[in-house]
């Protein structure tokens, strides 16, 4: 059990914030901690208390551990009203929360890894 790779992400977008609660309703239920998830809509209010709310796009994405060659598709789904679902976590984590959220119906899931290696300091064979 290594948390030395944390920095997962599984993102999944929604058409609506109905669908993205039912989708943490799902992983709750299978006993994943809500507190490894975030929702990202724009400009949405709820009387709802859910850990890790956001309404924001851009840089904040980025600081979710959102890679920037992602975050103009996930802005743009934001910018159309749709809900974004990210779940955080060791690779074991998000590969469970990606199996749970595929049975949910997003519009989209990607599974996001943190680089292991820089290939300009490990280049192959060396």
């Amino acid at each position: 059990m290594s948390n030395i790779t944390s920095n997962n992400a599984v993102v999944a977008i929604y058409k609506s914030h109905a669908e993205a609660e039912a989708a943490v309703k799902e992983l709750q239920r299978s006993g994943f901690d809500i507190k490894k998830l975030s929702i990202v809509g724009r400009d949405y209010h709820t009387e709802e208390h859910v850990v890790g709310y956001y309404t924001l796009i851009g840089a904040g994405l980025y600081n979710l551990g959102i890679p920037k060659d992602s975050l103009t598709s996930y802005e743009t789904a934001l910018k159309t009203g749709k809900f974004v679902l990210i779940v955080h976590g060791t690779e074991e984590e998000t590969a469970d929360a990606r199996e749970i959220i595929g049975r949910t119906n997003p519009e989209v899931v990607d599974h996001h890894q943190p680089s292991q290696t820089n290939p300009h300091e490990c280049p192959v064979g060396a």
